[in-house]
């Protein structure tokens, strides 16, 4: 059954004849979304990408730049380009474990988590925006339906809290710049 064709009724660059198609809608709206995110997590100095990891670090303890890349959908070498960035700002430190001295998790310094809350500062300030013409139940709804939709559309990988059994050690590995930590 094809959806009915809505008219947006501020926006122009949408039109009416693909709106049938949820994706394409969302398609938008993501794209609409990310570069607002952009503009605000940038005046942080901060890109999208480096925001994801400070927050993911800040908010779940230490991990692997592998792990990082798996769960944040990051290219490898693109993280390692984000991390080293964060690192050279002193706002992550890599560490050896002391359980496995091959692996080397990444950590959130004090510095890195006082820009994480101001780049998330920033991102509720552009989700406001976003949301404005929604009430906070209708807001709710969407974020549920969201969720849901992001559930049956592909699942995640299985990621178990450190089932490798990394022990996830203090040692700061030695790097040619200083950080705050």
């Amino acid at each position: 059954m094809a959806r009915p064709r809505i008219a947006p009724k501020r926006i122009v660059a949408l039109p009416p004849s693909l709106t049938q198609w949820p994706g394409y809608v969302m398609k938008y709206v993501f794209e609409a979304w990310y570069t607002s995110y952009e503009q605000e997590i940038a005046r942080v100095g901060l890109s999208v990408s480096g925001f994801l990891v400070l927050v993911v670090l800040d908010d779940e303890g230490p991990d692997t730049q592998t792990r990082l890349a798996e769960r944040l959908s990051i290219d490898r070498s693109a993280m390692v380009a984000v991390i080293d960035e964060l690192e050279e700002n002193g706002y992550v430190e890599r560490r050896r474990s002391k359980g496995d001295r091959r692996t080397v998790p990444v950590h959130v310094t004090k510095r890195g988590s006082r820009i994480a809350a101001q780049a998330r500062a920033a991102t509720d300030a552009s989700n406001h925006r976003i949301f404005a013409g929604f009430s906070p139940k209708d807001e709710e709804v969407f974020y549920d339906l969201l969720v849901r939709m992001a559930d049956s559309a592909a699942p995640a990988p299985e990621i178990p809290g450190n089932a490798a059994g990394i022990e996830l050690g203090d040692e700061p590995r030695k790097t040619s710049g200083t950080s705050e930590s």
